[in-house]
Parts: structure tokens; sequence; C-alpha cells
């Protein structure tokens, strides 16, 4: 992977620890950013503005997740890295001269991440915090209306007038920025993992790679999809792509129900806003075109049985063989089980995004 990235991911990469302990101290500088500034507990008369370290979705939930999921998109990279070299066993070149399935994914990955994946991740991530708190993070300069809300973001520049507004306004810049780190994280994820599993879906059930840039015209280089039926898996030779594919299962899952206890909450208490509409919209894409591309075809395209014995390669006839297992969450009742939840708290969303539209 470290031929895919640039110096910062692979440094990323190869030291997940350092990573994190940066990012750690990224935060534990924030603390004592806001302390200073005279809001990092509550704050004003009768302390009615909520500071830094006691508001809920930051202080001590950005100390501890930030840390961590930076350390996990390292480990994941590494998982990422096994997954695609392990996919050489089972898409076998059918000459000589053709480089390992690995090799062109690898190659195409790094296309694909400095054109395409990298430079969207860093727009998204930025669209979806200026979207989300745009006003917020620059209420302290005074050129927009903020939300309403009463915390550090929006009112800890009137707690010391000696301090410049500019001051709170790089702070809310600085926090937001590990909001958006966040973002950034979990989109490179999802992006990362998904990468893999549709080129090994398409070229799998295709037995095929096309050529480059190049190659020949017209020419076409042929992998022939060979599966590993002696696996003590029972998954023939995808047991660590499986890996990559619950990771992506995992965040999708956990996107759609976070989303939708966000959007709850916010439905009970201050009103669905735009924060909770653009995860409405991002969730209600994201699911069913995940389901279509990658989880559906994922299932489907994997053997539900053994061949016979005349179709199996000479050296595994007449040998005990494990059955396959089609289901890499463990079995077909716990997979089934997972998305019917994940539907319905994706059907959830799309009730109230409908709702709020239809009433604007």
């Amino acid at each position: 992977m470290r031929k895919v990235f640039g110096p910062v991911h692979s440094f990323w990469t190869c030291y997940p620890a350092r990573s994190a302990i940066i990012a750690f101290l990224y935060v534990a500088f924030l603390w004592v950013m806001s302390a200073l500034l005279g809001i990092a507990v509550n704050f004003g008369p009768d302390e009615q503005y909520t500071g830094f370290i006691n508001s809920p979705n930051w202080g001590p939930l950005y100390l501890v997740g930030l840390p961590f999921s930076v350390f996990f998109l390292a480990l994941f990279f590494r998982l990422l890295e096994s997954a695609i070299l392990s996919v050489d066993n089972i898409l076998i070149p059918q000459k000589t001269t053709l480089l390992p399935f690995s090799e062109k994914v690898f190659s195409s990955f790094r296309s694909s991440w400095k054109k395409y994946i990298s430079p969207t991740c860093i727009a998204l991530s930025i669209a979806l915090v200026l979207a989300a708190d745009f006003s917020d993070i620059f209420s302290p300069l005074g050129l927009v209306d903020s939300k309403g809300e009463k915390d550090w973001v929006t009112y800890g520049y009137v707690v010391n007038e000696s301090i410049p507004d500019t001051v709170y306004f790089v702070f809310n810049f600085l926090a937001f920025f590990a909001e958006g780190l966040l973002a950034y994280i979990g989109l490179i994820t999802v992006a990362c993992a998904a990468y893999p599993l549709i080129v090994f879906i398409k070229k799998s059930v295709q037995n095929e790679f096309n050529e480059t840039a190049n190659s020949s015209p017209g020419e076409r280089e042929q992998y022939k999809l060979q599966w590993k039926y002696d696996d003590a898996h029972g998954r023939c030779g995808l047991h660590k792509l499986d890996k990559v594919f619950i990771t992506y299962v995992g965040i999708i899952g956990v996107a759609v129900a976070m989303s939708a206890v966000s959007v709850l909450k916010n439905k009970y208490t201050t009103g669905i806003d735009e924060g909770s509409i653009i995860l409405i919209i991002a969730v209600g894409f994201l699911f069913p075109l995940s389901f279509l591309w990658i989880i559906l075809p994922y299932w489907i395209k994997f053997p539900t049985k053994l061949p016979s014995q005349q179709e199996l390669p000479p050296e595994l006839r007449g040998i005990a063989l494990p059955d396959p297992k089609p289901w890499p969450l463990g079995s077909e009742r716990i997979a089934w089980g997972f998305l019917t939840s994940v539907a319905g708290a994706w059907g959830y969303l799309v009730i109230e995004g409908v709702s709020y539209f239809t009433k604007t």
C-alpha cells in the first residue's frame, strides 16, 4: 500500500501508534487552548453556555475517538494490503508474461488514489463540515448568523473581550478540522474497502483484466478464477478479503445506525436541521448502492457447494474437503438479520427525509 499512497499516508500506515499519539496530542492541545480561552467548561451567566470539554459531542469523545480512528485506519491499510495479495491465490494468470493480479490492482489503485479517491474524500469531508457547521464556525466573526446553540462554538467569544474574536474563530477552525479528519477517515475507509471488492467482483466474474493503456489495442490479459476448495476456513481462498468486506459492511451498518439515532435525537430535541438532512441524503444513497454493487454480488458469486470429482483439480480429488461457506458474516441467519436491521434504520431515515421535504 505504500506504493499507492503519498508520504503522509505511508507514514500513517507504517507507524500507527505514532500517528495515534499525534492525534491524541492534537486534541489535548485543543483542551489546553480552550482552557486558556475560558471555554473549556460551562461558562457565562449561570454557566448557561456549554464548554468544550463538557460538550458530549467533543471533549472526551474526541480525545479517545480521534486517536482510535487514526490507529484503526493504519491497521486497516495493512489488512487491505494483505487481502489484495491473497487474491493471487485464486486469480491465476494464464500467461507466464502476465503480472500477478495484485500488481494490477495496486497499479490501478495508485492511479485512482491520486486522481479520484483522495481528492474526492478530502473535498467531501470539507463540504460535509461546512454544510453542517458553516454558521457555527464563523459565528465569532459575526459574518453569518449562528444556529443559536448555547455552547463554546457560537458564544465562546463573549467570555473575554480582551481576546480578539479572530482567536476564537481560529479555535473553532482547529476544532472542526478534527471533525473533518474523522469524516475523512470514514470516507477513506469506505472507499479503500470498496475499491478492491468491486475490482474482485467485476474481474473474477469476467475472469479477465483489461489491458492498461500501454498494451496492444484489443489485447486482453486473462486471469482464471480457481477457488481453493481445500481452504480450511471454507471460504475457498477469500478469508482475508472477507475481513475487508466485513469492515466495509460494518462501517455502512454503523453509519446508518448512528445517522438514525442522531436524526431521532434531533427530532425530539432541537428539531431536524440541515445536518440531519445531509446525513439522510448521504446514507439514503450509500446503503442501497453498497448493497447492489458490493454486498449482494460478493455473496451470490461465491460457490455454494463443492464441484464434482471430475471438475476438481487432480491434487484435490479423493480427499475430504470442507463445504464452502458462502456467508462471510458467519451464517445466513446472522447476515440477513444484520441487513434487515440496517435496512430498517435506513427506511426510517428515508421516511424522515421525505417528511421533511414534503413539509417544506
